[in-house]
Parts: structure tokens; sequence; C-alpha cells
């Protein structure tokens, strides 16, 4: 059995990673603000998820009551 380097086992599991699509930060962030994809129609766009969009909507009504009272006001 051969000896394998810290660094030779990190290349090992890095290639594995990047050959399968279904993990990393990046899918987990648009598994959580888009809505679930379709799997009868692959190539559609997935849409904002209801949830995320009223984040988003909440956030810029705070940050613009922020700038408002404190910067402009």
């Amino acid at each position: 059995m051969k000896h394998i380097s810290p660094e030779e086992m990190q290349d090992l599991v890095m290639k594995t990673f990047r050959k399968r699509r279904d993990t990393g930060l990046r899918n987990a962030v648009a598994n959580a603000l888009l809505a679930p994809a379709n799997p009868f129609q692959p190539g559609e766009k997935r849409r904002v998820s209801r949830n995320a969009g009223v984040l988003l909507l909440l956030a810029g009504l705070i940050i613009a009551a922020f700038a408002y009272f404190n910067l402009l006001g």
C-alpha cells in the first residue's frame, strides 16, 4: 500500500469535489435563495424564492430608513 502525503490527499479531495456539481458554497447559497429546480425542465431559470424576496425587501427597507434618517435627514 502506497503512503499518501497530505498534499496528495488534499489534491485528491479537491478533484473529487470539483467532479461533483451538487456540492459547494455556491450551490448552498443558490438553493437557499432560489426556488427549487424543476427536474422536468432542467434548462429553465430558477426564480427567487418567496422567503428570499421578502428578506431582501425588508433588508432594503431597513437600509433605506437608516440612510434617510441618519445620513440625509
